[in-house]
Protein backbone atom coordinates (compact mmCIF):
# COMPACT_ATOMS: atom_id res chain seq x y z
CA UNK A 1 0.00 0.00 0.00
CA UNK A 2 1.45 3.64 -0.78
CA UNK A 3 1.00 6.45 1.60
CA UNK A 4 1.68 9.98 0.70
CA UNK A 5 2.40 12.83 2.96
CA UNK A 6 2.33 16.33 2.40
CA UNK A 7 1.75 19.54 4.05
CA UNK A 8 0.38 21.70 1.04
CA UNK A 9 -1.19 20.44 -1.99
CA UNK A 10 -1.26 23.48 -5.18
CA UNK A 11 -2.22 22.93 -8.43
CA UNK A 12 0.10 22.94 -11.40
CA UNK A 13 -1.54 25.60 -13.01
CA UNK A 14 -3.01 27.96 -10.14
CA UNK A 15 -3.46 26.57 -6.60
CA UNK A 16 -7.13 25.93 -7.40
CA UNK A 17 -6.27 23.26 -9.67
CA UNK A 18 -5.92 20.15 -7.98
CA UNK A 19 -7.98 17.35 -9.50
CA UNK A 20 -8.90 13.73 -7.56
CA UNK A 21 -9.40 11.05 -10.11
CA UNK A 22 -12.31 8.01 -8.57
CA UNK A 23 -12.03 4.50 -10.52
CA UNK A 24 -10.64 4.96 -14.35
CA UNK A 25 -12.43 8.05 -15.56
CA UNK A 26 -14.21 10.30 -13.06
CA UNK A 27 -12.83 13.67 -11.91
CA UNK A 28 -13.60 16.36 -9.62
CA UNK A 29 -11.63 19.31 -8.13
CA UNK A 30 -10.47 19.11 -4.69
CA UNK A 31 -11.62 22.27 -4.09
CA UNK A 32 -14.89 21.82 -5.03
CA UNK A 33 -15.42 18.93 -2.91
CA UNK A 34 -14.40 20.64 0.42
CA UNK A 35 -16.95 22.00 2.74
CA UNK A 36 -16.48 26.03 3.53
CA UNK A 37 -18.41 26.36 6.57
CA UNK A 38 -18.82 24.44 9.54
CA UNK A 39 -21.55 26.15 12.18
CA UNK A 40 -22.98 24.63 15.48
CA UNK A 41 -24.91 27.12 17.25
CA UNK A 42 -27.00 26.73 20.63
CA UNK A 43 -30.39 28.75 20.33
CA UNK A 44 -31.25 28.60 23.43
CA UNK A 45 -27.49 29.74 25.15
CA UNK A 46 -26.61 31.50 21.74
CA UNK A 47 -23.33 30.09 21.50
CA UNK A 48 -21.42 28.88 18.67
CA UNK A 49 -19.64 25.68 19.66
CA UNK A 50 -15.59 25.42 19.46
CA UNK A 51 -13.86 24.43 16.32
CA UNK A 52 -16.25 26.26 13.68
CA UNK A 53 -14.95 26.82 10.14
CA UNK A 54 -15.79 30.63 8.70
CA UNK A 55 -18.35 31.37 10.90
CA UNK A 56 -17.48 34.91 11.95
CA UNK A 57 -20.44 35.37 14.18
CA UNK A 58 -24.37 34.32 14.56
CA UNK A 59 -27.09 36.75 15.09
CA UNK A 60 -30.51 35.28 17.20
CA UNK A 61 -32.74 37.53 16.48
CA UNK A 62 -35.79 37.69 19.39
CA UNK A 63 -38.69 36.50 16.92
CA UNK A 64 -38.29 32.39 18.12
CA UNK A 65 -36.36 30.17 15.25
CA UNK A 66 -34.41 32.96 13.24
CA UNK A 67 -30.47 33.26 13.26
CA UNK A 68 -27.77 34.47 10.75
CA UNK A 69 -24.33 32.74 10.33
CA UNK A 70 -22.01 35.44 9.54
CA UNK A 71 -19.68 34.53 7.40
CA UNK A 72 -15.50 35.23 7.70
CA UNK A 73 -14.64 34.42 4.43
CA UNK A 74 -16.80 35.63 1.53
CA UNK A 75 -18.50 32.92 -0.98
CA UNK A 76 -17.70 33.93 -4.37
CA UNK A 77 -21.45 33.64 -5.15
CA UNK A 78 -24.88 32.75 -3.27
CA UNK A 79 -25.07 29.87 -5.33
CA UNK A 80 -23.80 27.89 -2.46
CA UNK A 81 -25.75 24.84 -0.95
CA UNK A 82 -26.40 24.26 2.73
CA UNK A 83 -27.03 21.43 4.35
CA UNK A 84 -28.15 21.13 8.23
CA UNK A 85 -29.78 19.77 10.84
CA UNK A 86 -30.98 20.15 14.70
CA UNK A 87 -32.16 18.26 17.18
CA UNK A 88 -33.41 18.82 20.96
CA UNK A 89 -33.60 18.03 24.27
CA UNK A 90 -37.52 19.15 24.44
CA UNK A 91 -40.20 17.19 23.76
CA UNK A 92 -41.32 18.80 19.97
CA UNK A 93 -40.70 17.45 17.03
CA UNK A 94 -38.09 19.05 15.36
CA UNK A 95 -38.18 19.53 11.55
CA UNK A 96 -34.61 20.98 11.11
CA UNK A 97 -32.68 24.13 9.73
CA UNK A 98 -34.68 26.45 6.80
CA UNK A 99 -32.21 28.18 4.69
CA UNK A 100 -34.71 31.48 4.06
CA UNK A 101 -36.44 33.02 6.99
CA UNK A 102 -38.62 35.26 5.31
CA UNK A 103 -39.58 36.25 1.82
CA UNK A 104 -37.39 39.46 1.59
CA UNK A 105 -34.07 37.78 3.04
CA UNK A 106 -32.28 35.43 0.58
CA UNK A 107 -29.17 34.13 0.54
CA UNK A 108 -25.53 36.48 0.14
CA UNK A 109 -21.87 35.58 0.28
CA UNK A 110 -21.25 37.08 3.58
CA UNK A 111 -24.67 35.81 5.20
CA UNK A 112 -26.99 33.11 5.73
CA UNK A 113 -30.52 33.42 6.80
CA UNK A 114 -31.48 30.04 9.01
CA UNK A 115 -34.22 29.19 10.62
CA UNK A 116 -35.42 26.13 13.05
CA UNK A 117 -38.93 24.91 13.29
CA UNK A 118 -41.13 22.19 14.69
CA UNK A 119 -43.63 20.27 12.84
CA UNK A 120 -46.29 21.79 13.93
CA UNK A 121 -45.33 24.70 11.30
CA UNK A 122 -44.22 27.21 13.99
CA UNK A 123 -40.71 28.32 14.39
CA UNK A 124 -38.65 27.56 17.94
CA UNK A 125 -35.44 27.76 19.31
CA UNK A 126 -33.52 24.79 19.26
CA UNK A 127 -30.77 23.23 21.05
CA UNK A 128 -28.30 21.60 18.98
CA UNK A 129 -28.17 23.00 15.16
CA UNK A 130 -25.60 22.18 12.94
CA UNK A 131 -24.53 23.48 9.28
CA UNK A 132 -22.21 22.77 6.58
CA UNK A 133 -22.00 24.86 3.59
CA UNK A 134 -20.46 23.48 0.24
CA UNK A 135 -19.21 26.75 -2.57
CA UNK A 136 -16.63 28.29 -3.94
CA UNK A 137 -14.81 31.27 -1.61
CA UNK A 138 -14.38 34.64 -3.19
Amino acid sequence: MSEIKVDNLTGKTTAKTVTVTVGASVTQSMEQGLAKLRCRFDQDAETLASGDLNVSSVTDFSTAGLFTVGVTSAFNDALYSISGMSSSNGSGNVIGILTKKNAQDDYSTTAIPCATGLASNSFADIDRNSIIVFGDLA
